[in-house]
């Protein structure tokens, strides 16, 4: 007993090693700080991720649609110069007729005073009449090209080329907002996302999207909102007062008169009196050019020839809305509440929502929003006559843009919920990760009941 307690009382005063033991402590301290900044990581890098793939497919999206603008513009500018070139052609005519007038009075006033005066103005009568007779030739040698105008080419081949310029602004008009919907997604998924949508969601007749849903007492009804170009042929009475404006521009008579003087002193046998027919002529012509550009427009060309416009719209919000994308992106992580986070599994008894108080705060993904507009770059107010349209990224809420538009977050979100849906069965179609469907209804109910509660006033606070 003696050689027992004599051994227990050395070792209790043995120091040795106790060391050993705050290192333990701290290497514990250590490793749990290792794994938090680690998981925080992860989550920070998923984040990230997801909202990368949120700006590429916003700023996607505003690229296409800011390429369509552009493209529409240039066929307004296309339907000018065509019916532009066309009208100064047919007041070339009226002018060729308002000449010969204006020279057989003044060749017939000048040979009576060759008479009167007994030969002295004789000079004067003789070179009247060599002028009347080159303006008979002139007109004579375009009479052929003036025939197959009025024939052929005038109600022809630039009409139908009008026709065509309009259809393909019809066509883009209403095929962008798919392509650029179709955009986004496709830049979403390459990007890191599971599944992308973007607010407003084109016209379309899928069951589900943009239709009253209840779910549980909460209200889902959408947006009503369709996306569209914001872009719309000018009505009956402005399209030919805005398209005849344009044709009658300083630029555009200074275009034409020019073109038709060189074309003729250059590529004809010039003297005095064709060089004067020729700009006599074609001053007139361009005086003329937009009264015969009505006439053109309401006999020749009508509706195709209306071009294309920025639509009126009520306040500043309305035209944000129709020019800017808001893009939902989401990424389905099935591990991320199975790393110790299965406490966050359930609601407490005191929140009632049906079915839905189990598994709101089990985020089974990450979700990411961000916004992008179309921008006029030219100076003056955005049009469809200069091609100078682009886009950018903008913040997702502006002071008084979601209150005066009319719409909330809530119904947005609900117009891509759908859609973002798909992102459970695309999982496996992007990186072999499978998508836990629990964890993404999990989402989808959270993130409904999120963006219903988000309501106009609060989401001014983003602006602020």
């Amino acid at each position: 007993m003696e050689f027992i307690d004599k051994q227990l009382r050395r070792f209790h005063a043995n120091q040795s090693g106790a060391i050993i033991l705050l290192v333990l402590a701290a290497l514990i301290m250590v490793f749990m700080m290792a794994l938090v900044v680690f998981d925080a990581g992860e989550a920070g890098r998923d984040k990230i991720r997801v909202q990368q793939a949120a700006d590429t497919a916003a700023w996607s999206e505003s690229a296409v649609k800011a390429r369509s603008m552009n493209m529409i513009a240039f066929s307004n500018v296309a339907k000018r110069v065509t019916i532009g070139m066309t009208s100064f052609y047919a007041a070339l005519w009226v002018s060729f007729a308002e000449l010969g007038a204006l020279t057989a009075v003044a060749t017939v006033a000048a040979c009576v005073l060759a008479v009167v005066s007994f030969g002295s103005l004789a000079t004067i009568c003789e070179k009247m009449i060599e002028f009347a007779a080159e303006l008979v030739e002139i007109v004579l040698d375009e009479a052929q090209d003036g025939g197959t105008f009025k024939s052929s080419l005038n109600g022809g081949y630039f009409k139908d080329d009008v026709i065509a310029l309009d259809n393909y602004q019809k066509y883009m008009a209403e095929l962008t907002p798919w392509w650029a919907f179709a955009e986004g997604i496709q830049r979403g998924i390459r990007n890191g996302a599971h599944m992308s949508a973007s607010f407003p969601v084109p016209e379309n007749d899928f069951p589900g999207i943009n239709l009253p849903i209840s779910i549980n007492g909460l209200n889902m009804n959408g947006s009503g909102i369709d996306a569209k170009l914001p872009v719309e042929r000018a009505s009956e009475d402005d399209g030919t007062d805005i398209m005849c404006g344009r044709v009658g521009s300083t630029v555009d008579y200074i275009t034409h008169f020019a073109d038709y003087e060189l074309q003729n002193l250059i590529n004809s046998d010039t003297n005095w009196k064709s060089i004067i027919i020729y700009l006599v002529t074609g001053g007139l012509a361009a005086a003329q050019m937009k009264m015969m550009c009505k006439s053109q427009m309401n006999n020749v060309y009508k509706e195709p020839g209306r071009p294309w416009r920025i639509p009126k719209y009520d306040n500043p919000a309305e035209w944000m809305l129709n020019a800017s994308t808001l893009t939902f992106a989401y990424r389905a992580d099935a591990e991320r509440m199975n790393q110790g986070r299965n406490r966050l599994d359930l609601m407490g008894d005191d929140v009632k929502f049906g079915t839905l108080k189990k598994h709101i705060y089990k985020s089974g993904g990450y979700l990411a929003m961000s916004r992008s507009e179309i921008t006029y770059q030219d100076s003056g107010m955005p049009d469809l006559w200069h091609p100078s349209w682009t886009a950018r990224m903008r913040p997702v809420a502006l002071p008084d843009e979601w209150s005066n538009s009319g719409v909330t977050l809530g119904a947005a979100y609900n117009d891509v919920s759908i859609i973002l849906a798909a992102g459970e069965k695309l999982g496996d179609l992007t990186d072999g990760q499978g998508v836990d469907g629990t964890g993404w209804i999990n989402d989808l109910a959270r993130l409904i009941m999120a963006t219903q509660t988000f309501d106009n006033e609060k989401i001014e606070g983003l602006s602020k």
